[in-house]
């Protein structure tokens, strides 16, 4: 459905590493990122979970 993965790679410092459409991107809670295919806003972030907002463009 989003025609993009979305994988999870460490939360450090309040902020999350996540690999999207074959890209590393590093997300703080506010932060927003675009992809040809995917708008994602990170929500929050904790110790130990991420929470994201994703549309599709």
């Amino acid at each position: 459905m989003l025609a993009s993965t979305i994988a999870f790679g460490a939360i450090t410092d309040g902020r999350a590493t996540l690999r999207v459409g074959g890209r590393d991107v590093t997300l703080a809670r506010g932060d927003e990122v675009t992809t040809d295919s995917l708008r994602l806003v990170c929500t929050d972030v904790t110790r130990d979970t991420v929470a994201l907002t994703v549309e599709r463009r």
